[in-house]
C-alpha cells in the first residue's frame, strides 16, 4: 500500500467479525481532512453520533501529530488504522515523530475569562472526554496512540498505557 492508498486488510472469521482499513497520509496540513473523509468512507453504516464522535477524535489526534510529532513533517507519513467489529470501532494512529503521549498531556486549567484563557490544549481534552478508550504505545520509535468507542455509548474503560 503507497502512501494515500487504502487497502482492505481482512475479515476474520469466527463468532466475531472484525473489518481492518488502513491507510497513510503524507504528513502535511491537508492529512486532518483526508484522514476523516477516509474514515467516513470506510465506516459506512456506523451511526452517525458515533462516526461523528470517531471523526473529530481522529482529526484532533492527527493534527497534533502533524503540529508537533517533527521540526519539519517534510518526508514524514501519519498510518491509520481502523478495526470495527460487532461490539467496538478502534482507530490507530502511528507516527514516527518525537515520543507524545496524550494520556499525560497536561489539560490546561478552566479560564474564568478571555484574557486568562490560553489557546490550546483543548483537543486533547475533548478527545479524553468523547473517546471511552483512549491507549497510547511507543514502540519501535513510534507513536501509536488508539482510541475506541464500544457498541453501546454508557460503556466506559479506563485509558492504558504500555
Amino acid at each position: 500500500m503507497g502512501p494515500g492508498g487504502t487497502d482492505i486488510l481482512g475479515v476474520a472469521a469466527g463468532a466475531h467479525t472484525m473489518h481492518v482499513h488502513a491507510n497513510v497520509f503524507p504528513a502535511d496540513r491537508a492529512t486532518p481532512r483526508a484522514a476523516t473523509a477516509w474514515l467516513r468512507s470506510v465506516m459506512r453504516g456506523l451511526s452517525p453520533a458515533r462516526l461523528d464522535d470517531a471523526e473529530l477524535c481522529l482529526d484532533e489526534l492527527v493534527t497534533n501529530v502533524i503540529r508537533y510529532a517533527w521540526d519539519d513533517p517534510a518526508g514524514h507519513e501519519v498510518a491509520v488504522r481502523v478495526e470495527r467489529t460487532e461490539n467496538e470501532l478502534t482507530v490507530t494512529i502511528e507516527d514516527d515523530g518525537r515520543p507524545f503521549n496524550p494520556l499525560q498531556a497536561p489539560i490546561p486549567p478552566p479560564a474564568h475569562s478571555l484574557d486568562e484563557a490560553i489557546p490550546g490544549g483543548r483537543g486533547l481534552m475533548l478527545v479524553k472526554a468523547i473517546a471511552p478508550r483512549l491507549d497510547y504505545e511507543r514502540r519501535d520509535g513510534r507513536n501509536q496512540v488508539t482510541f475506541g468507542f464500544y457498541k453501546d455509548r454508557s460503556t466506559t474503560a479506563v485509558p492504558t498505557e504500555r
